[in-house]
């Protein structure tokens, strides 16, 4: 084998090895662009809990992904297995939410804090018709017992009112104590003519 021939075979070897090491980048960089291009076409479904006012709460669900979710259902159960219900809506865009009140009799926070967690089952379909399923979990134990250790605005403003009236009340008392001592001086006076 001349040295020519020999100078050709390692350069021929050089460019298979190099066409299979680019054709193996290729192919990772094609699966991390199917993968960008799927992850922002796909809807993410994420709950969460949501106060009006001091007593009430609903269920906020809202596409937190870059597709559009058709046909979203979620059957929503919880821990104990008290609180059982399905809900249905037609389409959220990404970034776009829907609430729903829970049904009668967990309507008030404290039969809702009764329960230990919210468990939820997604389902939806993206831009491609493709399923798009996921369970998640809403954990109301750790916040019940928070809200046990602490007052709300609302139960402070309540007790320092009373306090205040309290006080007030107790004042009004003392004038009261006095009027009727000065009342009876005078009917003394009055009866013995003194004045």
């Amino acid at each position: 084998m001349s040295d020519i021939d020999l100078a050709q075979l390692i350069v021929s070897v050089a460019l298979v090895v190099a066409t299979i090491v680019y054709a193996i980048y290729t192919k990772r960089m094609a699966t991390v662009l199917l993968k960008q291009l799927s992850w922002s076409k796909q809807p993410v479904i994420a709950t969460s809990l949501e106060f009006i006012g001091p007593t009430v709460a609903q269920l906020r669900f809202e596409n937190v992904g870059n597709g559009v979710a058709s046909d979203i259902r979620a059957k929503i159960s919880s821990e104990p297995d008290d609180l059982q219900f399905g809900w249905a809506f037609p389409s959220l865009l990404p970034r776009q939410s829907a609430a729903v009140f829970f049904p009668k009799g967990y309507d008030s926070m404290s039969k809702l804090l009764s329960l230990e967690r919210l468990k939820f089952e997604l389902d939806c379909i993206d831009i491609d018709g493709i399923h798009e399923s996921r369970a998640a979990v809403l954990e109301l134990g750790p916040f019940r017992r928070a809200s046990d250790k602490t007052m709300t605005v609302y139960e402070e403003s309540s007790d320092y009112r009373l306090e205040k009236q309290v006080e007030h009340i107790s004042k009004i008392g003392e004038q009261l104590e006095k009027l009727v001592k000065v009342s009876e001086s005078i009917d003394k006076k009055l009866k013995t003519g003194s004045i």
